[in-house]
């Protein structure tokens, strides 16, 4: 096929269709100063949890963002300022589970998956400590650039 021989709106159609498959990954991700979580939760044998409360806190600003999981027991948050996290499962026939640092870089988006112990809703567990979160959505990285080092830039 012959790029001479597509009219005007078939070449528009499949410009378009260039794009969106250039950008998709774009798309579904944040902005390039942000960061974005995402997770499953599970139960102790491994099964999906639905309609988890998911709440993150940022330690710096005390911004508190929540969702709940869907059908798949999965969650996701987009558009986090980086920073460091707190986050907290909730549900009912469920221990809540919270982790106190859960560090979000810039353009990241890790992967945190929570399995809940059964118990009471009103019995909490805490995890102290820094916690490894996965990034495996993409291979891109970012980081912040400090005013003082775009100054001293040449």
């Amino acid at each position: 096929m012959s790029f001479k021989k597509l009219s005007c709106s078939q070449l528009a159609v499949l410009l378009v269709a260039v794009a969106l498959f250039m950008f998709a990954g774009s798309l579904m991700a944040q902005s390039a100063g942000t960061s974005a979580l995402t997770g499953t939760v599970t139960d102790p044998s491994g099964a999906v949890v639905p309609n988890v409360t998911v709440t993150v806190t940022s330690n710096e600003t005390n911004q508190t963002r929540t969702t709940t999981t869907g059908a798949d027991g999965a969650y996701r948050f987009t558009l986090l300022p980086p920073g460091t996290y707190r986050v907290k499962f909730s549900a009912a026939g469920f221990k809540t589970a919270e982790l106190a640092q859960v560090v979000l870089n810039v353009t990241e988006t890790p992967v945190l998956d929570r399995s809940l112990e059964v118990g009471a809703q009103s019995e909490q567990v805490t995890v102290e400590g820094v916690t490894e979160t996965l990034q495996t959505a993409t291979s891109s990285l970012g980081s912040t650039v400090a005013g003082r080092d775009v100054n001293n830039m040449p």
